[in-house]
């Protein structure tokens, strides 16, 4: 399997399930205004995460712009098990007229056995200059499969970290911040969710596993 980080490509057979589909913006460069665009929210097959750490990791940094796989942080498995660990990685990726797809943002949740929190360890969307458009709205669908992830598991809080710039971003999606991050308890999933499969167009495709 190869992923073209730089054009965003991924081959058919990336190992990936397509949960919802999705509605965003999409706004080329050379063109005034924004158009939508139907994306699907889909979960990555984890288990091929270690060998792209282990194989492709210079290829794709380089492809990126960014150091993406080290982002997405994969340890020992026999670690993994011993802490009770479970990642869980999304992305957004957008189907081309060629019958492949574009992968434009990847995000990396884990739970530790034992604790009733899900955490938000990553997000990144590809939004670099060497791509010919700018997307708008692939984040905050990413952030609806998270959140809905920890209601479906009747995970009792949903947390993240933030950087500076993000901030906005995630008070806009209508999570509470505390310290330098931000939280969503159980009670508030609901009202979120609904808020944005109404902003997204969001509609099931397929139901995933669950924790």
């Amino acid at each position: 399997m190869k992923i073209d980080f730089l054009h965003g490509i991924t081959m058919p057979n990336f190992g990936s399930t397509e949960l919802y589909k999705a509605r965003i913006k999409q706004r080329f460069h050379d063109c005034e205004g924004a158009a939508p665009v139907d994306v699907f929210i889909t979960r990555l097959d984890d288990s091929d995460i270690p060998r792209l750490k282990r194989e492709e990791q210079d290829w794709l940094d380089t492809k990126f712009g960014c150091n993406i796989i080290d982002a997405l942080t994969v340890s020992d498995p026999e670690v993994d098990e011993l802490l009770g660990e479970k990642n869980i990685f999304y992305a957004i990726e957008m189907p081309l007229k060629n019958g492949q797809k574009q992968i434009r943002a990847l995000a990396q949740l884990s739970k530790y056995k034992g604790q009733k929190k899900l955490n938000l360890e990553y997000m990144q969307v590809n939004n670099n200059s060497n791509m010919p458009d700018v997307i708008q709205g692939a984040g905050s669908c990413l952030l609806y499969a998270a959140i809905n992830l920890a209601k479906k598991c009747e995970i009792e809080k949903f947390n993240l970290h933030s950087i500076p710039s993000a901030k906005g971003f995630y008070k806009h999606n209508g999570l509470r911040k505390i310290g330098n991050g931000f939280y969503l308890t159980k009670n508030l999933y609901d009202k979120v969710l609904g808020t944005l499969e109404k902003r997204y167009s969001i509609t099931l495709n397929k139901e995933e596993p669950l924790l």
